[in-house]
């Protein structure tokens, strides 16, 4: 009982579906009659005006003849071929051609003797009437072909334009994200006039579902149904034209929905409107005629469509591949750079330990301290290492900011300079300090700043040649409300080209040092990336200059508010 009662269910929905479907193909139909005898009709309307005009004009010219010249034998009734050219030109052809025939008859019966009867006395008339039917038939075609051949020529630039306009569009986006609504927008405002009132575009996924990616709704619409746009109610039709690249047609009330496949599966195209769409689906390539316009031009831009949307996953399947291979370009560079800088402390600690372990070694107490100390710095230079690499991870992870607070520069300089002297990093150079005794306060990380001015230091020591001053400056622009840190080396200088270069991540500069003629310096190339990356957080600006003679200085701001 309970089959029987599906049976009848499906039986009924699928009557249902066909009474709709028979129901709206009567309706365009009939519209498509009833537009095509409102036309006929206008052109005979039409003809019938021209005739009754210019046989009026005619009659008064030929009395106004008269007056003047009354042997006159003048015969204007060619004057009807204007009136033939003009109507060619800009109606159909059926309505000009009807003119000709009309005015053939007209002038006959007004203006031939006898007059009013539809014969002719003079077979000379019949030689000059036979004349005037056919030249102005072969005006009425010539003119017609003409005028259709114009229209042809506009209907093209405008569709030409049209495809440009999209092109144009879909050129400039590069994310998928802003292609799909600007493609429903256009087909909505371009092909308004030919009934469709909704578009929308479905695009697979990765688990090979159809999601709906965009809609757009026309001016004109006024359908309850698409202003409650249900996508779950048209997804399995979406799916069935997708799987079988066929259309499928779906009929709701007065409302026809079309789901067209794009080519290569990449998408479905649904439109909605009035039975007046079925015009755009009915393009055959091998049928193209004049008369097929509106559905060439829409079959094109479903492959203009097709092929944006390929080229969007392209550029995503690129860059997707361009991120990995800088990400193993990234992982190598960051291997390579801190293999050498990492072994080295690790080394160091690791002889120093043993030495220390060694019970068959007395080891006196200056070198027990110089052991420990050598381990210190080791470990210190580790450490180093590692905030760098934790610190550009943080700021490019876009991690939470830490709490920034009024912080005086005098003792962010102190605690680094602290740190850098425990470790035995300044005992080959002198330090001059050129800051003013009222505390510089700005707003900042003061953990993450101490670390901004090490690095710098340390970039002026590894640079400089031994016993050379590095000075450190800070004062207080009060125009642009900020502090602006400086730290001068007397070292080699940076070439001009690098300026900029040498604040990216891995970039290290390999320079030849004068006092190490045989080793250049050498880096992670973290150090310096790192404080980009924190001064840029703090919303100020860091950049490097060469000095007149020779070195160079490091500047830094910190907005005071």
């Amino acid at each position: 009982m309970i089959h029987i009662q599906k049976i009848k269910k499906s039986i009924t929905n699928e009557l249902n579906i066909f009474s709709d479907y028979i129901t709206n193909t009567i309706i365009l139909q009939s519209h498509k009659i009833v537009n095509r005898n409102n036309a006929v009709w206008k052109q005979i309307r039409d003809a019938v005006v021209y005739v009754f005009v210019y046989t009026l004009l005619i009659a008064l010219l030929r009395w106004l003849l008269r007056q003047i010249l009354p042997h006159s034998t003048v015969n204007i009734s060619f004057l009807y071929l204007l009136g033939i050219i003009w109507l060619a030109s800009t109606s159909r052809q059926f309505s000009s051609g009807l003119m000709s025939v009309l005015a053939f008859l007209t002038y006959d019966f007004f203006f031939i003797k006898p007059y009013y009867l539809l014969t002719i006395d003079d077979p000379s008339e019949w030689i000059f009437l036979s004349t005037f039917l056919m030249i102005s038939l072969i005006i009425t075609f010539f003119a017609s072909a003409l005028h259709k051949r114009e229209q042809y020529a506009v209907d093209s630039q405008m569709r030409t334009a049209a495809l440009y306009d999209l092109s144009q569009q879909i050129a400039a986006v590069h994310e998928s994200s802003t292609l799909f609504p600007i493609v429903t927008a256009w087909i909505c405002k371009q092909f308004d006039k030919e009934g469709i009132l909704a578009c929308s575009l479905w695009i697979p996924t990765e688990t090979g579902d159809l999601a709906i990616r965009s809609i757009a709704y026309s001016q004109q619409n006024q359908n309850p149904t698409l202003a409650q746009f249900d996508a779950l109610h048209y997804q399995k039709n979406a799916a069935t034209s997708l799987v079988s690249t066929k259309q499928t047609r779906m009929i709701e009330q007065d409302l026809s929905t079309y789901f067209i496949p794009l080519r290569n599966q990449c998408g479905i195209l649904m439109v909605s409107g009035t039975p007046m769409i079925e015009q755009l689906l009915t393009f055959v390539p091998e049928l193209d005629t004049r008369q097929t316009l509106p559905a060439k031009q829409f079959a094109t831009i479903c492959d203009q469509i097709a092929l944006a949307i390929e080229r969007a996953a392209l550029q995503n399947e690129a860059m997707h591949a361009a991120t990995l291979r800088e990400s193993e370009r990234l992982k190598d560079a960051l291997l390579g750079s801190i293999t050498h800088d990492l072994r080295t402390p690790i080394t160091a600690i690791q002889t120093a330990a043993s030495s220390l372990t060694q019970t068959d070694i007395n080891i006196d107490k200056t070198s027990y301290i110089i052991l420990i100390e050598k381990i210190m710095g080791s470990s210190r230079r580790l450490e180093n290492i590692v905030a760098n690499i934790l610190t550009i991870s943080r700021y490019e992870g876009k991690a939470k900011a830490a709490p920034r607070s009024l912080y005086p520069i005098n003792d962010v300089v102190a605690t680094a300079l602290d740190e850098l002297d425990t470790s035995g990093q300044l005992q080959d150079h002198r330090i001059v300090i050129d800051i003013a005794e009222d505390p510089l306060e700005a707003i900042m990380d003061h953990v993450a700043i101490e670390r901004v001015v090490i690095n710098l230091v340390e970039n002026a020591v590894k640079y400089s040649p031994p016993k050379s001053k590095i000075t450190i400056k800070a004062v207080s622009n009060t125009e642009s409300q900020v502090i602006i840190v400086q730290i001068y080396d007397e070292g080699v200088g940076i070439p001009p080209t690098e300026l900029q270069a040498i604040f990216k991540k891995f970039y290290r500069l390999d320079q030849e040092l004068p006092w190490l003629p045989e080793k250049i310096a050498k880096g992670t190339g973290l150090g310096l990336a790192a404080c980009l990356n924190i001064i840029q957080e703090h919303q100020g600006k860091i950049w490097a200059e060469n000095l007149p003679n020779n070195g160079s200085v490091f500047n830094f701001t910190l907005p005071v508010k």
